[in-house]
């Protein structure tokens, strides 16, 4: 039986990694017939095909009545978006960015981050906080349409590629779902931990990101990470709140180096994603560049960050 999981997880990766590759291919040839940015194109479609299992899985999370996962889940999953996948794109395929752009997603970034410091200061957020969190959706939807300057299509022959590039780009997102799904479920039987329905969350955005680098395509892996940084905070954790029965709590847990409980997403992950975000976007902002120097440094706090989790479980801290 645990062979049949182990390979039903080797089969779900496969899938991940082709549903990226076609997803990225796709949104390649749309950007190149819309004359879309390829960070707009990443923030916007990609990064909503990344984000599905993340909200799929957080929604049935929260009906069940797991109201400490969502917060923990997405801070999580913000430290391997950021510190992880943008840290590769930055030490593998360093260069020019758009700061006209990256400056509108990291303020809309920050503020997302900022409201959810504020709602959590008392370690919980109520349905009136989540709906505040979730309206921002629609504001970062207006921001990216006012971004967008559609190219228009004229030709019979040029619409009917444009159909049936959405139509495979639907397709890449329904197996990135489908292979997200699986391995979670056959990894969950081999091993019961928060942290397998993170990875297995975060493995469709993370599969894009190969793929992108694979084709050394910076402004498609940057949109759909910062895209998919946003989403987490606004449409998957704003609608978790709001479904919630009571409220989402910010979990207490015995920590090393602390000597009583303390709330881990507040004062250990949201600083850390804090840092990366400042990291990252700060130089971007400031030489219009992603350099080398900034992939080494996040892949060096992201280490760090993973050992400290690593000596929690070995010290057996709940």
């Amino acid at each position: 039986m645990v062979l049949f999981y182990l390979v039903a997880t080797f089969f779900a990766l496969i899938v991940l990694y082709q549903s990226g590759k076609l997803i990225v291919a796709e949104a390649l040839s749309i950007s190149s017939i819309t004359k879309v940015s390829k960070i707009i194109i990443g923030s916007s479609i990609i990064s909503l095909a990344t984000s599905l299992p993340e909200f799929i899985e957080i929604t049935n999370q929260t009906i069940d009545i797991n109201n400490k996962i969502p917060i923990q889940f997405v801070l999580n999953s913000l430290i391997l978006h950021l510190g992880l996948s943008l840290s590769l794109v930055a030490f593998l395929i360093p260069g020019k960015v758009d700061d006209i752009i990256v400056t509108r997603k990291t303020i809309m970034l920050v503020f997302t981050l900022i409201t959810l410091t504020y709602f959590t200061f008392n370690y919980e957020m109520v349905w009136y906080e989540g709906a505040f969190q979730f309206v921002l959706v629609f504001v970062y939807v207006y921001l990216n349409r006012k971004e967008i300057r559609i190219q228009k299509v004229k030709s019979k022959l040029e619409r009917k590629k444009m159909m049936s590039h959405i139509g495979l780009l639907l397709m890449g997102a329904l197996g990135l779902y489908l292979g997200a799904r699986l391995f979670i479920m056959s990894m969950m039987y081999l091993t019961h931990h928060l942290w397998i329905i993170i990875i297995g969350c975060m493995l469709p955005e993370l599969m894009v990101v190969i793929n992108a680098l694979m084709k050394k395509e910076r402004h498609l892996a940057f949109g759909n990470i910062i895209g998919s940084s946003i989403l987490n905070l606004t449409m998957i954790l704003g609608y978790a709140g709001i479904i919630a029965q009571g409220s989402l709590v910010v979990e207490l847990k015995h920590l090393w180096l602390f000597e009583k409980k303390v709330p881990k997403s507040l004062w250990i992950d949201l600083p850390f994603v804090f840092l990366f975000v400042f990291l990252f976007m700060i130089p971007i902002i400031l030489t219009k560049k992603i350099k080398k120097w900034q992939g080494l440094v996040g892949l060096i706090i992201f280490i760090i960050y993973i050992s400290y989790l690593l000596i929690n479980i070995m010290l057996k801290f709940p």
